[in-house]
């Protein structure tokens, strides 16, 4: 009687232990595919966060200098953009060139068109170029640096799409974007074609 008893008790045991190996492998299948899909969607996300805002573009020109192409320039800002106001507001410039330069130069000539606006010091002008000189690299034709201005905390900037580094000074951050949209810019043609009509905005 108790060997019975043994042997119908025994097949019960063999199928709650093959209940409860099936329960935990698939828990474990589970969490291992959550953990998949988790992994999978932080580039995403992190890509989301990153991404710039795609504001509509107010102006696209090309520059040129004695008859020589430089690059277009194109500026892209949100509804409300006040040209005069500038500095208060974010916005995108995208610089595509049409000519090879290095890094060295391009940082050169931005500290040169700073000063023709207001003189800096020369503690000022020495820092800011290092700076970006450190930022650009030399870029060839067909080459495109985006930089995105965020007032008060400097700008963020992109080459071929590609991060690229940011200015975290945001006086200047703010001297350097003056170059094609202040008012005082030694371009005010390129200004103008790039902020749009006049009265519009201003």
């Amino acid at each position: 009687m108790h060997r019975l008893t043994c042997t119908a008790q025994a097949p019960r045991r063999r199928s709650a232990l093959l209940m409860v190996c099936l329960v935990t492998m698939l828990a474990s299948v589970s969490s291992s595919l959550l953990a998949k899909e988790a992994t999978a969607e932080t580039p995403q996300a992190a890509t989301a966060a990153t991404t710039p805002v795609e504001w509509p573009v107010r102006g696209r020109t090309l520059f040129k200098v004695w008859g020589f192409e430089i690059y277009f320039a194109t500026l892209k800002a949100p509804p409300g953009f006040v040209p005069d106001l500038y500095a208060e507001t974010p916005f995108s410039l995208t610089l595509e060139y049409r000519r090879s330069f290095t890094g060295v130069d391009i940082a050169r000539r931005s500290i040169e068109e700073m000063q023709k606006q207001s003189a800096l010091s020369e503690e000022e002008a020495k820092r800011w170029g290092l700076q970006l000189q450190q930022l650009f690299p030399d870029v060839a034709k067909g080459d495109s640096i985006t930089g995105r201005y965020v007032p008060g905390k400097g700008a963020d900037f992109t080459l071929n799409g590609r991060a690229l580094g940011r200015i975290d000074d945001p006086a200047l951050a703010q001297r350097f974007f003056a170059i094609w949209l202040s008012p005082r810019t030694s371009e005010p043609e390129m200004r103008q074609a790039l902020i749009g009509p006049k009265g519009n905005g201003r």
